[in-house]
C-alpha cells in the first residue's frame, strides 16, 4: 500500500499557520490567538481534498535563536516534522513583508530537499497582492497569495501542492480505532505518558505548568489495534486560568473528551485526589465516556501498598469503585504498556448488549428487595430493554415517575454491574411511563 503524503506548515509565529490548518480542515482543531507561540506541539490531522487523501501537520513557530527550553523543544518539533513530510508549505505574512527569520527559515528548509511551497498568507483584498513580489527574494519559487481569514487562494494553492498525490482509495476502516484522550491537571504526566507509548518526543515535556495548550492527536498500533491517543491541555478550576490560550487550552481538551470512546484520567500520585481531578472525573463521567483511572508518578510514592492507595481514593469517592484504577509510571514504563489492555477491556465491556429476555429476568428479582420491598415501593418498573452501548443505556417503562428515587437507581445499577459487567462505563438510564404492564 502506497505511504500516505504528509505535509507540514512552517512559518514565524503568527504568519498564520494554525488559522490555514483550521481552513484546510474545515474546522477549528489548532487554536488560533495574536499571542506569540501558542502553538507549541505538532498537530496533525488526515484531509481529503478533492478525492487525495493526505496528512497535515501543524508546527510551533519558528523562533531564531536557543532562549529558552521551551523553544528548544519547539524548534525540535518542527524539525522533527520537516524529516516527517514529504512536502513543506511554508507560511509568510503578507502584511509583514519577507524579516529576517523568514531568510534563516527558507535557507533551513532548502537544505532539507523537500519541495517545497511558499504561501504568503492575509492577502485580504486585491490591493494587496502587488506586495507578494517581495518574497520572490526568498528564492522559493513562485509565492502563492492567500487568506486564510477570507478562505481565499487555498483551494487554488492545494490543486498545485496535490497534483502529483493519488486518488484516495476506500476511506480506512476506523472501526477498529479507539480514540482515547489522555486528561488530567497541569503536570500530572499527560505528555510523558503520550511520549513513552509512541517511543518517540512527540509532543513537548516541560515542568512548566500549561505547556501542552492543544488536543494532539496521534495514531499507536499496538497488539493489532489503532488507538487514537489525544493529548490535551491540563484541566483546572476557571479561576486559575491566567491567559486566553489556557482557556482555549481547556475548550479543546473538553472538545477531545466528547469525541473519544475512553478517557484516561491521570491523576499525580504525590498530589493525591485533589478537588480539580473531581471534576475532571465529573465531566468525564457526565458526557458518558468509558473512564480508568491512572495514578500516574508511582515511583516517586513510598512506604504505601496500591490497594491503601486505592482505598484512600474510595473514601474520598465512592464513585471510583466502579471504575479501573491503575499506577503508572513513565519513568520506569510501570504499567503503561498495560493500560492499552485495560482500555480494550472497558471498551468491551461498554459495547455489550444484553438481551431484554436477560434484563427482564434481573428486574423480576429485583422486584423483591432493596427499595423495591413491598410496602415500602411506590414505584412499579414494568418493562427494562437496553437502547443503547458506549455507553449502555437503558429504557425503563415505569409507573410513577416521581417515584423514583437514587436509591432505585443505584440498586439497579448496582445489579446490572453485578451480573453483566460495565465495569470502566458509566450505565446511563432513561424512563417512559406506562399505565400498563409491558411484559414481565
Amino acid at each position: 500500500m502506497k505511504k500516505i503524503n504528509e505535509i507540514a506548515l512552517v512559518g514565524r509565529p503568527n504568519v498564520g499557520k494554525s488559522s490555514i490548518f483550521n481552513c484546510i480542515v474545515r474546522a477549528r482543531r489548532a487554536i488560533v490567538h495574536q499571542e506569540r507561540g501558542t502553538t507549541r506541539d505538532r498537530i496533525t490531522e488526515t484531509v481529503t481534498f478533492k478525492d487525495k487523501r493526505f496528512i497535515l501537520t501543524d508546527t510551533g513557530g519558528y523562533i531564531s535563536g536557543d532562549k529558552t527550553r521551551i523553544l528548544k523543544m519547539v524548534k525540535g518539533q518542527i524539525e522533527k516534522a520537516i524529516d516527517d513530510s514529504d512536502i513543506l508549505l511554508f507560511i509568510c505574512d503578507a502584511k509583514a513583508g519577507p524579516l529576517p527569520e523568514d531568510f534563516e527559515l527558507a535557507a533551513i528548509l532548502r537544505k532539507s530537499n523537500k519541495k517545497i511551497f511558499l504561501a504568503v498568507n492575509k492577502v485580504d483584498n486585491e490591493n494587496m497582492r502587488d506586495g507578494v513580489v517581495d518574497f520572490y527574494q526568498l528564492g522559493l519559487d513562485k509565492p502563492y497569495p492567500v487568506s486564510a481569514a477570507h478562505d481565499i487562494g487555498i483551494d487554488e494553492l492545494l490543486e498545485d501542492v496535490t497534483a502529483g498525490f493519488s486518488l484516495a482509495g476506500p476511506a480506512a476502516d476506523t472501526a477498529l480505532q479507539l480514540k482515547v484522550a489522555i486528561v488530567g491537571r497541569p503536570n500530572a504526566g499527560k505528555s510523558s505518558f503520550v511520549n513513552y507509548l509512541l517511543k518517540e518526543e512527540r509532543v513537548i515535556v516541560d515542568e512548566t505548568p500549561g505547556t501542552t495548550r492543544d488536543a494532539i492527536d496521534t495514531l499507536l498500533k499496538e497488539d493489532g489495534t489503532e488507538y487514537i491517543l489525544i493529548d490535551t491541555a491540563g484541566l483546572r478550576h476557571k479561576r486559575k486560568l491566567k491567559e486566553a490560550a489556557d482557556i482555549y487550552g481547556m475548550m479543546r481538551a473538553k472538545e477531545a473528551i466528547k469525541r473519544s470512546q475512553v478517557v484516561l484520567v491521570l491523576i499525580d500520585a504525590c498530589a493525591g485526589l485533589l478537588a480539580d481531578d473531581l471534576g475532571i472525573l465529573d465531566m468525564v463521567i457526565d458526557e458518558g465516556k468509558d473512564c480508568i483511572v491512572c495514578v500516574n508518578k508511582w515511583d516517586l510514592v513510598k512506604g504505601l501498598a496500591q490497594d491503601d492507595y486505592k482505598e484512600n481514593l474510595y473514601d474520598r469517592a465512592k464513585f471510583l469503585t466502579k471504575y479501573p484504577v491503575i499506577f503508572t509510571s513513565t519513568k520506569t514504563g510501570y504499567n503503561v504498556y498495560n493500560s492499552l489492555k485495560l482500555i480494550r477491556e472497558v471498551t468491551a465491556a461498554s459495547s455489550q448488549k444484553v438481551s431484554t429476555h436477560r434484563l427482564n429476568k434481573l428486574l423480576d428479582s429485583l422486584k423483591r428487595g432493596g427499595p423495591f420491598r413491598p410496602g415500602k415501593n411506590k414505584l412499579k418498573v414494568n418493562f427494562m430493554t437496553q437502547i443503547k452501548t458506549n455507553p449502555p443505556t437503558f429504557l425503563m417503562f415505569i409507573d410513577g415517575r416521581r417515584f423514583v428515587t437514587e436509591d432505585h437507581m443505584n440498586f439497579i445499577e448496582n445489579a446490572l454491574r453485578r451480573n453483566f459487567g460495565f465495569f470502566g462505563a458509566p450505565v446511563k438510564f432513561e424512563f417512559r411511563e406506562s399505565k400498563s404492564k409491558i411484559g414481565g
